[in-house]
């Protein structure tokens, strides 16, 4: 049975990612908390998408690929470079917040990781930033007004790629085949082996 609010979700279909998340924001809809980070504040979603974008840009350089996509491997991959680079830890909650509300409002690509990983937790999700997010981005300028933070968290990145890259150029030739069972298992087992997975 359709309810009195189906009207109102007929319309908020109607908008761009980008407006549905700031109409989501500017109505307190979303928590959106204000991080400390490398002396400036910044919130949380900002931070989310600065992050992901830095990964992306972090890996292409390294890794030399440009006709396809990896995406992170779990919430956990981005949540464990933000607090490296950070230096400090935020609340689970808030974060996991967030990440669902980018993602239904599709400023990130986040959904249950593909079957053909053969990933037994169901709920864990393979995420990258997307178009819109990267739209989002250039909007409202955070790449200017973060530029240290976002240098940081590429530079973070680069370490920790450059620390294991025989591994993760391993992991790239993986994920640029077709992917069976056998293959799964061995992303699965050099995914073991690095901090920040992914799957494709």
């Amino acid at each position: 049975m359709i309810n009195s609010n189906s009207s109102f979700y007929l319309k908020f279909d109607k908008l761009t990612p980008i407006k549905q998340f700031e109409y989501l924001r500017n109505k307190k809809v979303i928590e959106d908390p204000l991080i400390n980070f490398s002396k400036q504040k910044i919130q949380l979603s900002d931070l989310i998408l600065i992050s992901l974008h830095s990964i992306d840009r972090a890996f292409k350089d390294k890794l030399k690929y440009s006709n396809h996509y990896f995406y992170l491997f779990s919430d956990n991959s981005l949540k464990y470079l933000i607090k490296k680079t950070m230096g400090q830890s935020f609340k689970n909650t808030q974060f996991k917040y967030l990440m669902f509300y980018l993602g239904i409002t599709s400023l990130i690509y986040r959904f249950t990781c593909a079957k053909k990983f053969c990933i037994k937790n169901t709920n864990t999700k393979q995420l990258r930033i997307n178009s819109w997010g990267e739209a989002y981005i250039e909007k409202h300028r955070l790449l200017k007004k973060y530029k240290q933070i976002e240098n940081n968290i590429y530079k973070e990145c680069c370490i920790c790629i450059n620390s294991e890259i025989k591994k993760y150029q391993k992991l790239s030739k993986l994920l640029s085949k077709k992917i069976h069972p056998k293959i799964a298992r061995k992303i699965n087992s050099h995914n073991i082996k690095v901090k920040i997975k992914l799957v494709s």
